[in-house]
């Protein structure tokens, strides 16, 4: 199949729904990559992997967002996220953007879990605190995937301390 077929497809699975604009336009730049000549295609990515210890973006911030799930052993869950975030987020605005949001989640959820706990003296507490903790599992696993394809998200329910950089 020829590259103007293909690209006519990509429109017409844009315009249907079926291709977000991102992905219509990531599909779109991989099959021109493809057609053109190999020595015109560029090899650096926006920061070098030595510069975020070997690991790419999205993977440096999947990392970031799952070591959230460390807090259900004792308290790394908050000083593993805000180290890799502290040592990543000048060498990459993409890693910023995605501490600044994992910190404003952080930081949301631990007012949310106290504010449970203390209502648990009245009970309806506990139900509350089971819904933070299932919140605090569901929507780190939720940005690491999302972060792992390139994609930006935003928590839900997160009091926004920090900007979105």
């Amino acid at each position: 199949m020829d590259l103007a077929t293909q690209l006519e497809r990509l429109g017409t699975l844009r315009d249907s729904g079926a291709l977000s604009e991102q992905e219509y336009q990531e599909a779109k730049r991989k099959l021109l990559l493809q057609d053109s000549p190999q020595d015109d295609v560029p090899v650096a990515s926006p920061v070098p992997r030595d510069d975020l210890f070997g690991f790419t973006e999205p993977t440096y911030c999947m990392l970031m967002h799952l070591s959230q799930l460390l807090v259900f052993l004792g308290g790394f869950g908050v000083v593993v996220p805000i180290v890799i975030w502290a040592i990543g987020k000048d060498k990459s605005p993409t890693v910023k953007r995605h501490g600044n949001r994992m910190m404003n989640w952080i930081i949301s959820s631990a007012i949310y879990a106290i504010g449970a706990g203390v209502l648990c003296f009245v009970f309806i507490g506990i139900p509350l605190l089971i819904a933070v903790m299932i919140l605090m599992v569901a929507f780190p696993v939720i940005a690491a995937l999302k972060a792992n394809s390139g994609q930006d998200w935003k928590y839900p329910l997160a009091i926004r301390f920090l900007p979105d950089a």
